[in-house]
């Protein structure tokens, strides 16, 4: 399943970090995630709510939820991180930023999920047992019309990365302009960059995980050329291909 499609759907890291480290997500979690804290701490900051996290803590970010996170501990700041775009509901809820209330049983089986490895139909077995004992007990959210456009529509982008605003809207169920200024609204953003956003992400996964080339990347996503390639994820990541490739989490 190593391939843009399982991309789509999962990724599964184990995350080190030095004594301090600081993120800006203020435009939209890519993926949800249930994550284990192994050591050190953490504070997440949303609009409407802010949590503390502890080394053994486990805890929930919803898919799109602006954010920004503030890690910090004495020598070691490691988690691991299980990232899903898919709930196994047939009617997806909105679940809020949180901390989550399990025990040890399943706290080990997040740690027995094999990590920055290719993704197989064992580790997704394994990752939606523990998501569905988790479920139950996690605290749902009402969402303004304008959060649901904008997660449907970013759903929608991620599984169709060469549609237009126009065949957004239409998903959507909508008229441009309401979809415009719901992106506005929720993400301060435009469909095309939060489309390219979620292009650059993809773009960064498989140069961390694969080994395929810039060449087969750049086909894969789309892109025109290697060059503008190259200059798109300049401009939206800030690095290159060579150097997101030498920060491989390993």
């Amino acid at each position: 399943m190593n391939s843009i499609l399982s991309y789509d759907a999962f990724l599964f890291v184990e995350i080190n970090l030095n004594k301090y480290h600081h993120t800006d997500n203020r435009g939209g979690a890519p993926y949800h995630y249930i994550a284990l804290m192994l050591k050190g701490n953490c504070r997440l900051v949303s609009e409407n709510r802010t949590i503390e996290v502890t080394e053994g803590d486990v805890f929930y970010i919803p898919m799109g939820l602006p954010y920004q996170s503030y890690w910090y501990g004495e020598n070691e700041i490691s988690f691991i991180s299980l990232g899903f775009r898919l709930f196994p509901e047939a009617n997806e809820k909105s679940y809020c930023l949180q901390k989550l209330n399990c025990d040890n049983s399943i706290k080990n089986d997040i740690r027995n999920i094999r990590v920055n490895k290719n993704i197989n139909s064992g580790t997704i077995c394994d990752f939606f047992g523990i998501l569905n004992w988790l479920l139950p007990s996690m605290e749902t959210e009402n969402i303004s019309r304008n959060e649901q456009i904008y997660k449907n529509a970013r759903k929608y982008i991620t599984h169709n990365t060469n549609c237009s605003a126009a065949n957004i809207a239409k998903h959507c169920n909508v008229s441009e302009s309401t979809l415009y200024l719901a992106f506005k609204t929720v993400a301060n953003k435009t469909p095309n960059e939060v489309k390219n956003e979620i292009i650059c992400d993809k773009a960064v996964f498989l140069l961390s995980t694969t080994d395929k080339s810039v060449q087969e990347i750049s086909d894969a996503l789309g892109f025109s050329s290697t060059s503008y390639f190259r200059k798109t994820l300049k401009s939206y990541v800030g690095l290159t291909p060579r150097e997101i490739r030498k920060r491989r989490v390993c």
